[in-house]
């Protein structure tokens, strides 16, 4: 039996982070980086809903082909508790419930992770800066520079999707997925409205 990997995913419209990570005597970076995505520049003849659409498209792409190519058990993202405004949550729950849904098609089990957990992990402080995170990781999973996005923006996406996926890889949900698999059990999934 393989490893188990957890895609971490630290969502949103304009940037998303993406990280896998695989589960052993120690955990090993498998990907890191981040999806950009650029409004129209013809807004005035494109509705703001179809903008999104197409950025959307962009991400799910890109989530899509970081669960083709590792094959993770478990899609964690990172729900922040707050907004800055109307218009930044709804582009968010849009990223969000498209991670939900593509976890619900691939059976996979999806958990939330807020920031303050995130940063905890990656820390041990709640209140932590980027740089504080980006340090700490690189450091406790000895990350090499060029392995990481260059634009600062960048990084912070895949740092932040990269401590998401720690917080699932010590997960009760992880835990127990572990222990029935090493049982020689795979957990039963049925989505809601399947009918059998």
């Amino acid at each position: 039996m393989s490893s188990p990997r957890i895609l971490g995913i630290d969502p949103g419209i304009a940037g998303t982070g993406i990280a896998v990570i695989e589960l052993g005597r120690r955990v090993r970076l498998v990907e890191m980086g981040s999806v950009r995505t650029l409004p129209s520049g013809r807004k005035a003849k494109l509705r703001q809903a179809d903008d999104d659409a197409s950025r959307l498209r962009i991400i799910l792409a890109a989530i899509v082909r970081a669960i083709d190519d590792h094959g993770p058990c478990v899609v964690a993202y990172e729900t922040p508790l707050g907004s800055k405004g109307v218009r930044a949550a709804k582009s968010l729950a849009y990223v969000i419930g498209g991670v939900v849904t593509l976890a619900a098609e691939r059976e996979l089990a999806v958990m939330s992770v807020t920031p303050g957990e995130a940063k905890a992990e990656a820390t041990g402080a709640k209140t932590a800066s980027k740089a504080e995170i980006e340090a700490a990781l690189c450091d406790r999973l000895d990350l090499p520079s060029d392995l990481v996005p260059v634009a600062k923006g960048d990084r912070e996406h895949a740092f932040d999707a990269l401590a998401v996926a720690l917080v699932a890889s010590r997960s009760e949900l992880v835990r127990a997925m572990l222990t029935f698999a090493a049982q020689g059990g795979r957990p039963p999934m049925r989505l809601v409205g399947d009918d059998e």
